[in-house]
C-alpha cells in the first residue's frame, strides 16, 4: 500500500514533469547550500572577531591585577614556578587624541614569551624589528588613520607623533556587524558580551568624561537582558557592579567640587543621585553624609536631621555617620528623620 502511494505521489509526477522535477530537486539544493554557507560565514565571522580581543587583551582562565600594575619581578617568579601554568602580562596605558581629547587604550606586546605572536588573528603578523621600533604603533580602523600616517598622541606629560604601521580591525564593529547579519546565531550572546567589554575596558578615571562608562553599563546590561542564563551574563553582572559604582564616584566628585566652591544647592542635586540611582554602590555613605553637611551649609536643619538619620540606621559603624553627628550636635541638633522627606521616601524599605 505504501509503495503505490509513494509511487502515485513521487514517482508519477517526476515521470509525467521532469523537467518540473529537476527544478524542484535544485531549489531544494541550493536552500541547503545557502544553509550550509550562511553556518560557515557565521563561524568565520565569530572568529574574526574572537581573535580581534584575543589578540589586544590575551585569553586567560585567571587574571591577577593590582591598582598601580604589578612589579615585573612578580611575573619573574610565577613563571619560573614549578606547574604546569602558562603566564603571559598584560601591558596597558592610556593616552589622549591631543586634537578631540579622547582617550585610548594602549597595549604592548611581550616580545618573549606571547604566543599571539605566532598565531593568526586580528593582526596580522610583523617583523619584530616593526614592534620594537618605538616610534611606530599599530592603530585600530576606529580611529580612522590610514597606515603609513601619523598619529599624534598625549601618554602622561608627553606629546608623541607615531607611525601607524597597520590597523587593528575593531572589535565593537566586526562584534556589530556579526550581529546585525546572524542575530540569532548560537554565538550571538558572545558577540554582544565583546561590544560590552570593548566599551567596558575603555572606562577612564572618575575626573574625566564618563560617556564611555555609560555606554558600558547600557552594553552590559544588555547582556543580562538578552541573554539571563548565560556565562556571559554572570560576569556582566559584577561588572555592573563595578559599573555603576564609578558612575556614582564621578557623581560624588563633581557634589564635592560644588560643595568646595560654597554651592550647596548643585552639590546636593549631585548627591541626590547617588542614593536615588546608586544606593547599593560603596559611596552610599558618604553622599548622605555630605548631604548633611550641604543641608546644613544651606540652612535646611531638618533635610540635614534627615539624611544623618539614615545613615546611622543603614551604615551605624561607619566613620561618615560620625562626621554627620558630629557635624549636627556642633549645631545644637540631633539625627532624626522627617517620613516626609524625600531622603526617607529613598530609603523607605531601608528605615
Amino acid at each position: 500500500a505504501w509503495a503505490v502511494v509513494l509511487f502515485r505521489l513521487i514517482v508519477r509526477p517526476m515521470v509525467a514533469a521532469p523537467v518540473r522535477a529537476l527544478l524542484t530537486v535544485a531549489a531544494v539544493a541550493l536552500g541547503v547550500a545557502v544553509i550550509v554557507a550562511v553556518d560557515l560565514a557565521s563561524e568565520a565571522s565569530m572568529g574574526s572577531f574572537r581573535s580581534s580581543l584575543e589578540s589586544l587583551e590575551g585569553s586567560a582562565s585567571y587574571e591577577i591585577t593590582q591598582v598601580g600594575g604589578i612589579a615585573e619581578t612578580v611575573y619573574g617568579d610565577l613563571v619560573r614556578l614549578a606547574e604546569p601554568l602558562g603566564f603571559s602580562p598584560r601591558i596597558e596605558s592610556f593616552a589622549l587624541l591631543p586634537e578631540t581629547g579622547e582617550q585610548v587604550a594602549l597595549f604592548g606586546v611581550d616580545l618573549v614569551g606571547d604566543t599571539m605572536l605566532g598565531e593568526q588573528g586580528a593582526m596580522p603578523r610583523p617583523d619584530v624589528s616593526e614592534l620594537i621600533d618605538d616610534s611606530s604603533v599599530w592603530a585600530t580602523e576606529s580611529l580612522g588613520v590610514p597606515a603609513g600616517d601619523t598619529l599624534e598622541l598625549l601618554v602622561g606629560d608627553r606629546r608623541l607623533a607615531l607611525e601607524v604601521r597597520g590597523l587593528l580591525d575593531s572589535t565593537i564593529a566586526a562584534a556589530g556587524r556579526f550581529i546585525e547579519l546572524h542575530p540569532g546565531n548560537r554565538d550571538a550572546a558572545y558577540g554582544y558580551y565583546l561590544i560590552a567589554m570593548s566599551h567596558y575596558e575603555q572606562i577612564s578615571d572618575v575626573e574625566r568624561d564618563q560617556e564611555t562608562t555609560q555606554r558600558a553599563l547600557q552594553a552590559l546590561q544588555d547582556v543580562v537582558r538578552r541573554f539571563p542564563g548565560s556565562t556571559y551574563a554572570r560576569d556582566a553582572r559584577l561588572k555592573i557592579d563595578l559599573t555603576r559604582d564609578h558612575l556614582a564616584g564621578k557623581e560624588m566628585t563633581v557634589g564635592r567640587y560644588y560643595l568646595r566652591r560654597g554651592s550647596p544647592i548643585a552639590a546636593i542635586g549631585r548627591f541626590r543621585r547617588v542614593v536615588e540611582l546608586y544606593q547599593t554602590t560603596s559611596h552610599t555613605p558618604e553622599a548622605l553624609h555630605r548631604l548633611t553637611e550641604a543641608y546644613l551649609a544651606l540652612g535646611v536643619p531638618g533635610e540635614a536631621q534627615t539624611a544623618a538619620a539614615v545613615l546611622g540606621h543603614n551604615y551605624p559603624g561607619s566613620e561618615w555617620y560620625q562626621r554627620s553627628y558630629a557635624l549636627l550636635t556642633g549645631a545644637d541638633l540631633k539625627p532624626e528623620a522627617d517620613e516626609g522627606s524625600w531622603i526617607s521616601r529613598v530609603f523607605g524599605d531601608l528605615l
